[in-house]
């Protein structure tokens, strides 16, 4: 079994943004995908609320503050670098938000992102195009400070998301001065929201976001960010922008249920089922070796009556 390492996750994160160079944050939906990650070489890994609803086919907005919990403590329990998982709008007022911050603290989260939209959150959020509320900045303020004092690690990241660029009356000089606030409240990072995150906006917006703000920025990569794509929002366009954290979307369930649909039809219409016995044969170990298999066969093995002999296939 592998050992579990000795720092915090917490601390790891705060190491981590302290060191030069972006940090490339993959995006997961459930334990197997961070494990994955984590193997391929990621260092930290992001959880976004509309993955987890999405995983409960309830949608983000339907999604309990219990039920995102235990989501957070599953993958946590998988993988040994942080997790930030986004906490959509703190599930409600400052107390609400308080016990949030506690139990994912307790769930082995490293940090939180809070967004300023309006709780109960509207399901019209993941509309085309999307409507989103938000509150008034200055009862954002009140959520956020409330959430930094009921950490019971100063190194749990409190992540602040404005997403009144997009929203109903809303503008980007005022999703600027928005995160300007939250910054002087006193949170450990800043994000735009999802219009100016990135994958969504230009350059220039992505510039002015820079200049106005001071704390360690994070931004969503391009879709397609190949070299020569134009406009590609990569993470080394992030880097030269004087971005921190340079996070895939949540590209990764998208290409799983794509791929599962296809396999579904070809299975349904009689035809090729796409893939080799032998790349069956060859993932299916990787799978196995991601999730811990051959160590517990190996113990198996050593304690299980009648002992088992024998290579151990993985």
């Amino acid at each position: 079994m592998s050992q579990k390492v000795t720092e915090k996750t917490t601390t790891m994160l705060r190491r981590q943004l302290a060191e030069k160079g972006i940090i490339v944050e993959a995006s997961c939906y459930n334990p197997l995908t961070a494990k994955l990650a984590e193997r391929l070489g990621f260092r930290q890994v992001w959880v976004a609320g509309w993955g987890i609803g999405a995983q409960f086919c309830y949608t983000e907005p339907l999604t309990t503050m219990t039920e995102y919990v235990y989501f957070a403590k599953m993958i946590t329990d998988a993988i040994q670098i942080p997790l930030i998982v986004d906490a959509s709008t703190g599930f409600g007022d400052p107390i609400y938000i308080q016990r949030a911050v506690r139990e994912f603290e307790k769930a082995g989260v490293a940090g939180i992102t809070l967004e300023d939209q309006l709780y109960p959150k509207r399901v019209q959020y993941h509309a085309r195009p999307q409507v989103k509320y938000v509150i008034p900045a200055e009862e954002m303020v009140v959520k956020l400070k409330a959430a930094l004092r009921a950490r019971t690690d100063n190194d749990f990241m409190i992540v602040a998301r404005s997403d009144a660029d997009g929203a109903v009356g809303g503008s980007l000089e005022e999703m600027i001065r928005r995160l300007q606030m939250y910054e002087e409240a006193g949170v450990d990072m800043l994000r735009a929201g999802v219009s100016a995150a990135g994958a969504h906006s230009g350059i220039e917006t992505l510039k002015k976001i820079r200049a106005a703000t001071h704390l360690p920025l994070e931004a969503t990569l391009s879709k397609d960010i190949r070299p020569g794509v134009r406009g590609a929002i990569t993470p080394k366009v992030l880097e030269e922008l004087g971005y921190k954290v340079a996070r895939t979307t949540m590209m990764s369930i998208v290409v799983e249920y794509l791929a599962a649909k296809e396999f579904f039809l070809n299975v349904l219409n009689d035809r090729p089922l796409g893939i080799t016995e032998e790349a069956f044969n060859r993932t299916t170990g990787e799978i196995l070796e991601t999730i811990g298999m051959p160590a517990l066969i190996e113990e198996e093995m050593k304690t299980t009556k009648p002992p088992y002999t024998g290579r151990i296939p993985y």
